[in-house]
């Protein structure tokens, strides 16, 4: 269990547990001038209950795997902006939502060329099996609104993929973020910015720890709203 200073994450049911760095993902996303949002396999629920926290919009999360998206319904009904969210049970590419979007965000957890985990929802949440990185683009494509954004959190080996992917839907990679844990490590995970318009490309970092082995600043300023003891 994951207690937030307005929300609680249980996440017993979930083959998708709570990170840090999903957190960090959650906090840093702008949706600043959003009305209409979707999270695409929403899991326990996450990155819904950390925006609904921050502005009051429409958000549609939608979940796959069954015990996930029970998981998921416990957690948004339990909180504060249960009305704010609507929740399906439902694949991706069979979701008809009849709008289309300010902002999509998604933490697929594509972990390639890794052991494959014995059960079924661990498969669905871990790997490509259910839903690939041209499928999810092609979804991404499909909802978004002209002037739309798509945030997603991925692995950092997948940065020259997802360029490549983008494109192929006409989509464009015009900001990334690099996640460090310290100023020495190698980044394993970046955030991206997706649009339907093309812009210069820009590339920063963020440091999660500084030389003292705490947080850096930036990261105390995204999840002190969030985290109970900052």
């Amino acid at each position: 269990m994951f207690q937030f200073k307005q929300f609680t994450i249980l996440q017993d049911r979930c083959a998708m547990k709570v990170t840090e760095v999903a957190c960090l993902f959650g906090a840093w996303v702008n949706i600043e001038k959003s009305i209409s949002i979707l999270d695409i396999g929403t899991g326990t629920g996450l990155l819904s209950l950390m925006m609904a926290q921050r502005k009051k919009a429409q958000y549609w999360a939608i979940e796959i795997e069954e015990n996930s998206f029970k998981q998921a319904q416990e957690n948004i009904s339990s909180s504060p902006f249960f009305e704010n969210i609507k929740l399906y049970h439902s694949d991706i590419r069979n979701f008809n939502p009849e709008i289309y979007f300010d902002t999509i965000v998604c933490n697929p957890p594509f972990f390639e060329n890794q052991l494959k985990a014995s059960r079924t929802e661990k498969n669905k949440a871990w790997h490509e099996e259910s839903l690939t990185l041209k499928n999810l683009l092609i979804c991404v494509k499909q909802f978004l609104n002209e002037y739309g954004t798509c945030y997603l959190m991925l692995p950092y080996l997948r940065l020259e993929e997802l360029k490549i992917e983008a494109l192929q839907q006409h989509l464009y990679l015009n900001h990334s973020v690099m996640i460090k844990h310290t100023a020495a490590h190698k980044p394993k995970v970046f955030f991206g910015v997706l649009s339907n318009v093309q812009l210069p490309y820009s590339q920063r970092e963020i440091i999660l720890k500084n030389e003292l082995g705490t947080y850096s600043e930036e990261v105390v300023n995204l999840l002190s709203a969030y985290y109970i003891h900052l």
